[in-house]
């Protein structure tokens, strides 16, 4: 009995580990989800949702980072509304990361960026970097815009 009952832990804690890391079948629908969670100005914790378990396998703080973006998108929406969510640069590197950044509008014209990596592992795609930000050298950087001052 005791077998039978470790035997059955040891399966559900494979199960549970399997779904940690389950890879994204098509990126523009996982975008998709993510672009309409933010138009949602991230309501029923979306944000978590989405992108909980689709981490690459070994990153250790993938709840630091949804949390971390998260936290920064929440605070810069507060009571505004949002005007527009624009697509930045999509771009491939090596075939094996690919990057994508996006620029949030609100309603006064306010801009934060918002930057997601994928990763390629072995024919399968996972995201391995996901930040925000509103200050200007962070949207200068994920639209690869100079500093002119």
């Amino acid at each position: 009995m005791l077998k039978k009952a470790f035997f059955c832990l040891s399966l559900l804690a494979t199960a549970s580990s399997a779904h940690a890391n389950e890879a994204i079948a098509y990126k523009d629908e996982f975008e998709n989800q993510y672009v309409q969670c933010i138009q949602d100005k991230l309501a029923s914790d979306c944000w978590g949702k989405v992108f909980s378990g689709h981490f690459e396998p070994g990153q250790l703080k993938e709840k630091e980072l949804i949390a971390k973006s998260q936290g920064v998108l929440s605070t810069w929406i507060g009571k505004h509304d949002l005007y527009k969510v624009h697509l930045g640069p999509k771009e491939t590197k090596g075939e094996v990361f690919e990057n994508r950044a996006y620029l949030i509008e609100r309603d006064d014209g306010q801009l934060v960026g918002v930057y997601v990596g994928f990763r390629q592992i072995k024919g399968e795609w996972f995201v391995y970097e996901l930040m925000s930000g509103a200050d200007d050298t962070f949207i200068r950087s994920i639209l690869h815009m100079p500093n002119i001052k």
